[in-house]
């Protein structure tokens, strides 16, 4: 058994601190780790795991930490950083060291390891029953940026809006009380959380940190408020989950956050809702294939100069608004761009210079950032004011112009003090300009003068001794030095008093130099401390502005935006929507944004109109292939792009605004939960169901196909006509499928049937992909395989197998659900005796109970009263059975 050392001692007494934290452990020029630490880090790394005195270890330079910690907080991890607080050749014993920092996946302020255009949040949850189930409150910190928002949700779906807030801002990170993993409930409701897909660490905190007191206490202390009601938030609980959050991270970075801005609630009722899956299907932010945002609508749109810019775009694709005015504002910009070429190319010159202005300002407020920073800071003020002159005019942006302050005082105090190109460090000065502080040029006076002494003292030491290769040299051990070569020592005067020896030299010092030395390292001390002095008043100056400088933020990202869309708008040919009170859509020419910019052939467009009465749902047929899934993306695109603020794809667009924008589409499954492609399809529907209403905009991508034909055809049929129910009347929905039996529905008030236009030519399929009205009367899946190369054999034996089927039992099928239809309402239908082997209003189709087609024939034509049947009935009746038997 190893006697513990007295660092060992040191080591577990800070560990103990930090038990929920890898801790690094600074030894010299590397951070080290100790026991399961090590054995932990070892294997994320793929770095060695030793032993020393038995106890196992691994390290990293300290150097190339921002990439070994980067790896740590990718992979989830807290990192407590341990420094060095003092220095270890003037310390007595063990060298003080004590945490100085901890990081984790929600609270990074390092540039390098931040998505310049994404948010990146810690959030604290608190959660609470209620009648109809868990109520949550959120609140959210880009410690980054210092945005600070919170929210509750008490109805719907509460899980799938929370994952929706995890997307929406950038979360990361989430703690919670400790004593939820006691609750079923709430732990159940963690877990799915955490299991959303979008990367999110749970982390449970002490139940303390959730105090009501305590949590007001920390707002008020933040704000400097007299009580934190003052914060307009909407119940108590967003007051305990903003103040326990903001404890948290002040706690952690160790630091005062006085960046961090006051708390600002989201309002779900001005924003379109979308949900994770629809955002997924539509591939909004994401591609499905790799999780990039190439091929997706925010590819296609950003052309953003600006981090800030960046960060708003995404925001504004992932909420769009529903505020008539507010979207008229943000339209209204983006044609005046659009409308001014020559003013959009002035304003983007401009904002390409503008760096992220609002991390500059949280790195400079935690004790981060640097003279470079300032220097950034300095130049983008500079760049804002051309922006600013550029736009003077123009009544579009006058809430941004007023947002974009001079800044005379900061832009002329970091020009007059900061060099143009500083060193990294603040401490080892070169920071502060010439001129700007008295002391300072006396200090750099004794540095320069004492410099060019040593200079010439090394001429005439080589001279009086005559020593040619006579150096006078430096190094941060023994400082300055004389060093002489072997084959000349003989010449060293006795005066030279060694410092060392060398293999093939000798150093010496002498009185002279050692004055001259003690002179230099005092002045150029003095000149570091007073430089870092200097920074930090100008630091100081710039951040008595953070309010100001976090506005002129907001006016340039929302400039940047502005300038993004219409230049996307100029390129790809999308014109302004019309935004409408009436619940109606009119999409004349309508094309999907990303097929249309990646496509091999030209993109062929649709038009689509809907209202709330006589044509809400489109029941849209048509074979694989033939542009069914492509329309009903565009068409959900098309909406949100309206309600972002964004010019659309189409030659005209009149869309009444819409409060939720959901997709049943794709064919994902998630077989690590234990979901098959049928749960999830019928969860998203399920989901879809409860929470459309009448001003929700719908797609759905053959409901039912994940089970048997049977099966899926009565689900697809219940689903329709629940969507044609009075609870959500008015609600617009594109149902596309392949089962057309369903366009049966079109006899309902509502309902259109459109198809998919499809060529045959030459034994072959050509797929036209212009939507019109009507129904396809086949689905060509045959003729796709033939298409996708399946040999010609298995072709002509699937069609011999198609057509029997067809002929055996499709049938009754589609007579069972066209006269279901049509007698909705009334007793028509169970009046009707079934055919044998089926019974009476049994809906449940099952292939072997159908019988054969001559069955039905008799069983048809037994039903008719030859006495009371007119010629004209019997003609429609025969002419019935040749359409259902395919004759």
């Amino acid at each position: 058994m190893s006697i513990e050392t007295p660092m060992m001692k040191q080591y577990h007494r800070i560990k103990q601190k930090h038990s929920d934290s890898i801790l690094l452990f600074r030894l010299g020029d590397f951070y080290e780790m100790f026991e399961g630490d090590a054995a932990m880090a070892s294997s994320i790394l793929n770095i060695a795991l030793t032993k020393r005195n038995n106890v196992p270890m691994c390290g990293f330079p300290h150097h190339a930490a921002e990439s070994y910690i980067g790896k740590l907080i990718q992979n989830g991890k807290k990192i407590a950083i341990c420094e060095q607080q003092e220095d270890p050749q003037l310390a007595k014993g063990i060298v003080k060291r004590d945490v100085v920092e901890i990081m984790s996946p929600g609270m990074i302020t390092d540039q390098n390891l931040l998505s310049n255009k994404s948010n990146n949040c810690i959030a604290a949850v608190r959660l609470s029953m209620t009648k109809v189930g868990i109520s949550l409150a959120c609140a959210s910190l880009d410690v980054s940026t210092g945005e600070f928002l919170s929210c509750s949700i008490r109805e719907g779906d509460v899980l799938d809006s929370f994952r929706n807030e995890i997307e929406n801002n950038g979360i990361r990170e989430i703690i919670y009380p400790e004593s939820y993993d006691s609750s079923d409930a709430f732990s159940s409701f963690l877990k799915e959380a955490g299991r959303s897909g979008l990367g999110v660490v749970l982390r449970k905190v002490s139940d303390l940190l959730f105090d009501p007191l305590r949590a007001e206490e920390t707002l008020k202390g933040q704000f400097s408020i007299a009580h934190a009601g003052i914060l307009e938030l909407e119940d108590a609980s967003q007051v305990v989950v903003c103040g326990a959050l903001l404890g948290y991270v002040r706690e952690n970075l160790k630091r005062e956050l006085s960046h961090v801005r006051w708390v600002r609630e989201r309002h779900s009722e001005k924003i379109l809702f979308i949900d994770n899956a629809t955002k997924k299907h539509l591939e909004l932010t994401e591609s499905q294939q790799d999780g990039s945002p190439q091929a997706t609508l925010l590819g296609v749109l950003d052309r953003t100069l600006t981090a800030m810019g960046g960060r708003l775009l995404k925001k504004r694709i992932l909420t769009p608004s529903r505020d008539m005015e507010e979207i008229a504002r943000r339209l209204e910009r983006v044609e005046y761009f659009f409308t001014r070429p020559s003013d959009l190319t002035a304003v983007r010159g401009f904002l390409s210079g503008i760096l992220d202005v609002e991390r500059i300002v949280s790195r400079l407020s935690v004790g981060k950032g640097n003279a470079r920073d300032l220097v950034a800071l300095k130049s983008s003020l500079c760049k804002m004011q051309e922006v600013k002159e550029v736009l003077m005019d123009s009544e579009a942006f006058q809430e941004q112009l007023d947002g974009i302050g001079g800044f005379k005082e900061v832009i002329g105090t970091i020009e007059k003090g900061i060099v143009e190109d500083p060193p990294l460090s603040t401490r080892d000065g070169g920071m502060i300009r010439e001129g700007y502080d008295e002391r300072l040029d006396g200090y750099h006076r004794v540095v320069r003068e004492n410099r060019d002494w040593i200079v010439h003292y090394q001429a005439d030491q080589q001279k009086k001794h005559g020593i040619p290769s006579l150096k006078v040299r430096y190094n941060k051990i023994i400082g300055y030095y004389i060093e002489v070569t072997k084959p000349n020592i003989h010449l060293v005067p006795g005066h030279y008093m060694k410092k060392q020896t060398l293999v093939n030299s000798e150093r010496f010092t002498t009185e002279e130099l050692t004055k001259h030395e003690l002179l230099l390292n005092e002045a150029r001390d003095n000149s570091n401390s007073l430089e870092a002095k200097i920074f930090d008043e100008i630091r100081e100056l710039a951040l008595s502005h953070m309010t100001d400088l976090y506005q002129a933020s907001s006016s340039i990202a929302a400039i940047d935006v502005s300038c993004s869309l219409a230049l996307a708008a100029a390129q790809n040919g999308y014109m302004r929507p019309e935004i409408l009170e009436e619940n109606t859509l009119d999409i004349r020419g309508g094309r999907h944004p990303v097929i249309e910019k990646i496509g091999d052939e030209q993109f062929i467009e649709n038009d689509l109109e809907l209202n709330a009465t006589d044509r809400r749902i489109m029941i849209l047929t048509g074979p694989n292939m033939s542009g069914k899934s492509t329309f009903l993306r565009q068409c959900a695109l098309i909406i949100i792009m309206a309600h972002m603020g964004c010019f659309v794809p189409a030659a005209s667009a009149r869309i009444g605004l819409v409060d939720r924008v959901f997709s049943r589409i794709g064919m994902s499954d998630r077989l690590a939960k234990g979901e098959s492609t049928f749960l999830v399809e019928m969860i998203e529907t399920s989901r879809i169901l409860h929470y459309a209403t009448g001003r929700s905009f719908i797609i759905m991508d053959e409901i039912g196909r994940g089970t048997s034909t049977y099966d899926g055809l009565a689900i697809a049929w219940a689903v329709l006509e629940h969507l044609l129910s009075e609870s959500i009347a008015g609600a617009k929905v594109l149902f596309a499928t392949h089962y057309h039996e369903i366009t049966a529905l079109e006899d309902n008030e509502g309902v259109i049937n459109y198809t998919a236009t499809v060529k045959e030519w030459n034994n072959s399929v050509i797929f036209l992909r212009k939507i019109v009205p009507g129904s396809a009367s086949r689905s060509y899946g045959v003729e796709v395989a033939k298409m996708a190369g399946i040999p010609d054999s298995i072709i002509e034996r699937a069609k011999h197998i198609l057509h029997g089927l067809e002929t055996k039992y499709g049938s009754y099928v589609s007579l069972l659900m066209r006269e279901e239809s049509s007698g909705k309402g009334s007793q028509k239908t169970s009046e009707k005796p079934a055919p044998s082997g089926v019974e009476a209003g049994d809906n449940t189709f099952q292939l072997g109970l159908f019988p054969s087609p001559y069955e039905i024939l008799l069983k048809e034509l037994k039903n008719v009263d030859i006495n009371t049947i007119t010629p004209l009935e019997a003609l429609n009746i025969l002419d019935r059975l040749q359409k259902s038997l395919e004759i």
